[in-house]
């Protein structure tokens, strides 16, 4: 899906979008146009929003699982991190889905890199947390800030992270939390 805050953006990008899977295509690479299904493109376009139909419709043919790694990253690096995250998915026969989303005058927004699996097949879900933790890995460098994160991706964050930082949020969990009892392992430092 493109979006744009202008016509003359959607333009511009729907230009770059056609110039880039005749590129692609030029040299072997299979790409399949699919038409949106309707109630996706309603969840997207009708407010207040309702994503639901529009994940149902994407991991529904794949297993039934849908995972991504949520992060906030600048925009000025997405398409150095998709190249990264392209290879990644591709190690581990994922598809290299990636949505953007820009927040409208500001240099930050969010980058997910969409992963359909077989939540049925344990190797299929294995292959998607290794593949998620990876691209979270490869974007730290870029200034990638992950939302919500899981154990892993905390771990990956904190092998990086300044020791300050790691007494800091050991205090902090300690004074809301001096039984241990909220969340025990979460921010991967104990």
């Amino acid at each position: 899906m493109i979006s744009g805050w202008s016509e003359e953006e959607l333009e511009y990008k729907r230009k770059l979008w056609k110039e880039t899977v005749e590129r692609l295509r030029g040299k072997g690479v299979k790409l399949i146009d699919f038409e949106y299904p309707p109630e996706a493109k309603r969840g997207r376009t009708e407010l207040p929003s309702r994503i639901v139909g529009s994940t149902k419709n994407y991991s529904k043919s794949c297993g039934g699982g849908l995972a991504w790694p949520g992060t906030f990253t600048p925009c000025k690096y997405w398409p150095m991190i998709y190249e990264k995250w392209k290879e990644i998915y591709i190690k581990y026969n994922l598809s290299p889905a990636v949505r953007f989303t820009d927040f409208r005058g500001a240099h930050y927004g969010m980058l997910r890199a969409m992963t359909p699996f077989d939540k049925r097949d344990p190797d299929s879900v294995e292959r998607a947390k290794k593949a998620m933790t990876e691209c979270v890995e490869a974007g730290l460098p870029y200034g990638l800030i992950p939302y919500k994160p899981p154990v892993e991706y905390w771990r990956v964050m904190n092998k990086k992270a300044d020791p300050g930082w790691i007494s800091l949020i050991c205090r902090v969990k300690d004074m809301l939390d001096p039984n241990h009892i909220m969340n025990p392992g979460k921010l991967g430092v104990r």
